[in-house]
């Protein structure tokens, strides 16, 4: 481990961090989109669809990367809340496969709750804009 001091800051680089003599770092920089085969678009889909692809088995919700689930009850139906009185909703992160299954980079919690309340798993609380339904699962509604 190497260190070097530059106008009074430290740094301190390792095997993992410093560039080889005369070759390329090895790191994602810099980096060409035209030489990538990345896809970024919109597609825009409604709630059910989302949960007939999950239903299907087209979602792929436990990637290694993700998180555990963390919502407690009140998160999840202010959340349902929101889908009801029909604010906009963050994107969802998928990464598709080539056997055409997807992959939630981003959208785990959200996708999980929306799966659990569509199926009665749980029933609304804390709702604060829509109080009366305190207490509903999903078929009540």
């Amino acid at each position: 481990m190497n260190s070097t001091v530059l106008d009074n800051d430290v740094i301190v680089t390792d095997e993992d961090t410093a560039e080889e003599d005369g070759g390329d770092s090895g790191g994602l920089y810099p980096y060409d989109p035209t030489q990538s085969d990345i896809d970024i678009r919109e597609d825009p889909q409604t709630v059910f669809e989302l949960m007939r692809k999950y239903d299907k088995g087209k979602l792929i919700i436990d990637p290694d990367f993700q998180r555990n689930l963390v919502w407690k009850l009140d998160q999840k139906s202010k959340f349902i809340e929101s889908v009801i009185l029909n604010f906009p909703l963050p994107p969802w992160y998928v990464n598709q496969t080539v056997e055409g299954k997807y992959i939630i980079v981003d959208g785990l919690q959200r996708t999980t709750t929306l799966h659990q309340f569509v199926n009665n798993e749980f029933a609304l609380s804390g709702l604060e804009a829509l109080p009366k339904l305190n207490g509903y699962n999903f078929s009540q509604l």
